[in-house]
């Protein structure tokens, strides 16, 4: 379910329109247009300039990338508490809330993050469709690191030298 999605895969899939069609009280609507514009001619000749192949990361860096919906999901924005935001923006900002912006994992963010969108569900948007994921480098695993701590560079910093098998010097 976490696997790279093209155009062409994307085109296949069906978009369930009644989770924004059904919710337009609090004015949802969907993050992603249905199908993607061609683009413009300096795009397409900018991508024979570029190489296809990222340089590798930083070992010392934990990278974990949480997106609002799953491949054949759309991501929605709505009018909630007084302003229009994407869904996934006002549960992670909510959790954080909740938690009183406590010491928490990302993954425990998250799960937190999910019991907003539960309760969205429930009583606002019952036909919301977009379920969030996370996914994360091989450094750090999200119920190692803990959100927005800088210490969390040591987690990955002494996985990575483990993985080469060198010593941790104190």
């Amino acid at each position: 379910d976490n696997e790279p999605v093209t155009q062409d895969m994307y085109s296949s899939f069906r978009v369930n329109c009644n989770a924004w069609l059904h919710s337009q009280h609090c004015m949802a609507l969907p993050r992603r247009l249905p199908c993607e514009p061609e683009r413009p001619l300096w795009a397409r000749l900018g991508r024979l300039l570029t190489r296809e192949e990222a340089p590798p990361l930083n070992e010392g860096l934990a990278v974990f990338c949480i997106t609002g919906a799953r491949q054949s999901q759309s991501a929605m924005e709505a009018w909630l508490e007084g302003s229009q935001q994407g869904n996934l923006s006002y549960c992670l900002l909510r959790a954080l809330e909740l938690r009183q912006y406590r010491d928490c994992s990302y993954l425990d963010w998250l799960e937190a993050a999910h019991e907003v969108a539960e309760v969205l569900r429930s009583q606002v948007m019952p036909y919301m469709d977009q379920y969030f994921q996370i996914a994360y480098g091989k450094n750090a695993g999200p119920d190692e690191c803990r959100v927005f701590d800088s210490k969390s560079t040591f987690v990955t910093q002494d996985r990575a030298k483990r993985r080469r098998g060198q010593k941790h010097r104190p």
